[in-house]
């Protein structure tokens, strides 16, 4: 801890950790590229043992507008009051942190009902 606290490592240890970084983010890139690719290449050209149509015969979607919108602004909310927590926490404010982090949880417990809902 020491080492990393007060920048003791050496240069073969900080190129290390560097490199790693820069690994773990080029394999996220491609796993996340992989996805959108597999969608994609499905949505665009798919074929026969989709039924040659997308979304397949007996799929219902959702309407995007509805339940992920509502979800996207509750994680977003959720960020939110995580931020104003942390800042509170900094200024000493523990009841404002106490206020953030109970409306988080809160919201962190409604994304999941969501989820589930959208699940289901």
């Amino acid at each position: 801890m020491r080492e990393g606290d007060l920048g003791f490592h050496t240069s073969y240890v900080v190129k290390g950790l560097r490199d790693g970084f820069i690994l773990f983010l080029v394999s996220e890139i491609m796993f996340f590229f992989s996805l959108f690719w597999a969608f994609f290449h499905m949505r665009l050209a798919p074929d026969i043992s989709m039924g040659c149509m997308w979304p397949p015969k007996g799929l219902e979607t959702l309407d995007p507008i509805k339940v992920p919108l509502c979800g996207t602004t509750v994680l977003v909310g959720s960020g939110a009051s995580l931020i104003y927590s942390h800042a509170a926490i900094r200024a000493g404010l523990n009841t404002h942190a106490v206020l953030g982090t109970f409306y988080t949880i809160v919201l962190g417990l409604f994304f999941t009902r969501l989820q589930g809902y959208e699940y289901y």
